[in-house]
């Protein structure tokens, strides 16, 4: 049985419009986030890495300054994503290098804006893969432009 997307956003968005602890509206989310993302498969990997799995929770207003990209990991957590790169070898070649870092350390407040991008996200990735879209190197930033 396939996972209700529609149900979940519906879910999601309750879950925000209630007027409740901000850990317990974290909480609710997270469940969600993580039904969403260990439903989906193939998971893509994350703007072409080799080594991490993951789609961006990109949100308008980012709750915390001090961290970059923010992504769900196929496990439904939260992650921020990292790259740096090698020193260049005599040719001049450099390897990049990718991680996923985790405990990020958020509060309920910080969690829920990050949740919901990442639901949203998720639930138009299984649209895609529903109308055929091979969603394995999903790009968003490509698929918005072409809007």
């Amino acid at each position: 049985m396939g996972v209700d997307t529609a149900a979940l956003k519906r879910q999601a968005e309750e879950a925000l419009n209630k007027n409740q602890d901000p850990e317990a509206t974290a909480a609710a989310l997270g469940i969600i986030l993580k039904q969403l993302a260990q439903g989906l498969e193939p998971f893509p990997r994350f703007m072409g890495s080799w080594d991490v799995f993951g789609v961006e929770a990109e949100v308008d207003r980012a709750p915390r300054k001090d961290l970059g990209c923010i992504i769900v990991k196929p496990d439904g957590e939260l992650a921020e994503f990292t790259f740096s790169f090698s020193p260049p070898s005599p040719s001049g070649d450099q390897d990049r290098s990718d991680r996923a870092k985790d405990d990020l350390g958020l509060t309920g407040q910080d969690y829920i804006p990050y949740a919901y991008a990442g639901i949203c996200t998720l639930v138009e990735l299984y649209e895609l893969k529903r109308l055929g879209v091979d969603i394995t190197s999903y790009d968003h930033r490509l698929l918005r432009q072409k809007r």
